[in-house]
């Protein structure tokens, strides 16, 4: 059931949004500031690091952070990379998975690796494993 109610919240970040947030030193840069936030389920941080809160009004992204709280009771203790995709010209998809006992979130991701950044040109997430990896 919960899975249905948060397929409902899928974050599609893409486009100018991104022209000024969303890059990242390295991908461990990217991947130290992410990964706790996921974690701890403050997926509206998420969104803000990736560029993508001006596309939410600050109502919708506090009522996000209520909607991710309530339906994961639990902060997430594992997260692996579970697929990537290395593509031409420094481009890559990667999908990672967070989770704490039967209780699962999938981000994905597509970044630029350019020669002095690391950038997410698209970033999603949802509780549904078809619904993420159907990007690969």
């Amino acid at each position: 059931m919960m899975r249905y109610v948060f397929a409902l919240v899928v974050m599609v970040l893409s486009g100018p949004a991104l022209a000024e947030n969303g890059s990242f030193a390295s991908y461990q840069d990217l991947r130290h500031q992410l990964d706790p936030l996921v974690k701890s389920r403050q997926m509206a941080a998420v969104l803000t690091l990736f560029g993508g809160s001006d596309e939410m009004t600050p109502e919708e992204l506090k009522r996000l952070d209520e909607q991710v709280l309530s339906l994961y009771k639990q902060d997430f203790t594992q997260v692996q990379l579970i697929n990537r995709v290395d593509l031409a010209n420094g481009w890559r998809q990667e999908m990672l998975g967070y989770w704490v006992g039967y209780q699962y979130i999938y981000v994905y991701m597509l970044l630029q690796q350019l020669p002095d950044e690391l950038r997410a040109v698209q970033f999603k997430f949802n509780s549904d494993f078809e619904r993420i990896f159907s990007n690969f």
